[in-house]
């Protein structure tokens, strides 16, 4: 968190929120909100990236897929996805 008061613009974080606990969570996330530059993370932690994230890139069958979207949004085209793709295997 420290990087927050450096003159960064980039970050990377790779689970975050792994191993801490939920007063430090806090305190993470809003060091994070309050950062003025650009976070690229990994996490499995869905409120961390609901909270943070506006924007998804999802690697699937070894393809990159890019959201422009916040994460509910996100899971809602999913679930529009995976429903259409379930439609169409009931009918081969």
């Amino acid at each position: 968190c420290s990087l927050t008061f450096n003159k960064v613009n980039f970050m990377i974080l790779d689970e975050p929120t792994n191993h801490l606990d939920i007063d430090s969570r806090e305190i993470l996330e809003e060091l994070l909100l309050e950062f003025d530059g650009t976070i690229l993370f990994v996490s499995h932690d869905r409120y961390f990236i609901k909270k943070l994230a506006n924007r998804i890139a999802e690697i699937d069958n070894q393809e990159l897929h890019y959201y422009e979207c916040e994460y509910d949004y996100y899971r809602f085209l999913k679930s529009k996805e995976n429903k259409k793709n379930s439609y169409y295997w009931q009918f081969i």
